[in-house]
């Protein structure tokens, strides 16, 4: 195991010294490369004018690991089509290792409806910083799947980093769908008003996200206004992981995990249309563990937070409004309001919810259960506020700083 992990590195090494390049995107038409393969990103010959798409192509077509950078401008897909080479339609990552790097969130990709934005196929890595995704449809008879991004087999990899996922649609996966072993790392990201469409012959499942049989790291999120079509998340005999997370005004309600598994710390969920939790194990074998967090419905019993069936399993400090997932673990509080301010920025990337400063959610978890869903010691909330403020960790994504002080380093591997 270890020789294959030095063989790894050693080839990651390689790769970076021979064959990384930097292609920055001056065009905003979405034209084909002249030459894929000549590792000139232009159109036309001699020019040296790059678009999105091209760059994208030559990418695919010298192998490797490349860098794309877009400045704070709309790059709109129009080129209609559907293949599997970036030429026409979506933008196909089909060799090597890319990553795209924005401007901030005025970088928008923008596919008007006319296509999914992005696929990543077999074994390939996709890395996405600083942009929003927006206008992404995969709502065909043979293409329902990922509005925004579509993410296929065992050891193709996906990564987000101050991204936001927006007003895109699928038969399933509105934002996105990743299937069959995909690694997906999910970080400082909004997914936010993408939704389902009903084609009439499959299930519309996972405004937000839909992930068949994927593992999927979510930190430092939020995902709010996905509807039509169930639960924001939906994991099908996958596995998720969220820390640090916010999911709240979600039509369907927040997570469903079906013959899959969760392990959630840290995290505050708000509903006022459908339970936050569902969990169903065919076999009792998958579990859906959550500490630390926050379950806030409506008083009045309405929509519950933990939906009838199979129950979450409590490993402690959870504040939940109602009775319903009955959790009696060390440190829970049931038919509990935690007290939290109204959803906006309080710093950071992402809208969280602020607890009070008499919240039973403040200096709730002892310091030795202040743990990630990665079984990692937390340094940091939502926002990357430093965490613990003291002694204690706050119960919820938000961290009661008085004196905020958000950290430099906040990045994937915290």
């Amino acid at each position: 195991m270890k020789s294959k992990l030095i063989l790894s590195l050693l080839m990651l090494l390689w790769l970076q010294q021979t064959t990384a390049l930097t292609f920055q995107v001056i065009v905003l038409s979405d034209e084909v490369d002249n030459n894929p393969g000549d590792g000139i990103c232009e159109i036309p010959i001699g020019f040296g004018f790059c678009s999105l798409r091209a760059a994208i192509m030559e990418a695919n077509a010298l192998g490797g690991l490349h860098t794309i950078e877009l400045g704070p401008n709309i790059h709109e897909l129009t080129l209609l089509g559907d293949d599997d080479t970036a030429a026409a339609g979506d933008l196909d990552v089909t060799t090597g290792y890319i990553t795209i790097i924005g401007s901030g969130p005025e970088t928008v990709i923008n596919a008007n409806g006319n296509n999914r934005i992005f696929e990543v196929f077999n074994g390939r890595s996709l890395s996405l910083k600083n942009l929003t995704l927006t206008g992404g449809r995969a709502a065909t008879a043979d293409n329902n799947g990922g509005g925004a991004i579509k993410v296929n087999d065992v050891s193709t990899q996906l990564f987000t980093d101050q991204v936001i996922i927006t007003n895109n649609s699928a038969n399933t996966g509105g934002g996105l769908f990743a299937t069959l072993g995909a690694d997906i790392n999910i970080h400082n990201t909004v997914f936010k008003d993408n939704f389902t469409e009903d084609l009439g012959f499959t299930n519309i499942w996972g405004p937000a996200i839909f992930c068949s049989r994927c593992e999927m790291f979510i930190t430092a999120s939020t995902f709010t206004g996905n509807d039509n079509g169930g639960k924001a998340i939906e994991i099908e005999q996958g596995f998720m992981s969220m820390t640090n997370s916010t999911v709240t005004n979600n039509e369907g309600g927040g997570i469903r995990t079906t013959n899959g598994g969760a392990k959630i710390r840290f995290s505050t969920f708000v509903s006022e249309s459908g339970q936050n939790l569902s969990h169903f194990s065919f076999d009792g074998s998958d579990v859906l563990d959550i500490q630390s967090s926050i379950l806030w419905t409506p008083d009045g019993g309405f929509i519950d937070n933990c939906q009838a069936g199979d129950k979450p399993t409590s490993s402690g400090y959870n504040i939940v409004s109602d009775a319903s997932c009955e959790f009696s673990a060390v440190g829970d509080l049931e038919m509990t309001d935690a007290l939290l301010a109204s959803l906006t920025n309080n710093g950071g990337f992402t809208d969280t919810f602020l607890p009070a400063v008499n919240s039973p959610a403040v200096d709730m978890v002892p310091l030795s259960a202040c743990i990630s869903a990665t079984n990692d010691v937390l340094e940091y909330d939502q926002r990357g506020a430093f965490r613990p403020d003291g002694a204690f960790c706050e119960s919820g994504s938000v961290e009661l700083n008085l004196d905020i002080i958000f950290r430099a380093d906040f990045d994937y591997d915290d």
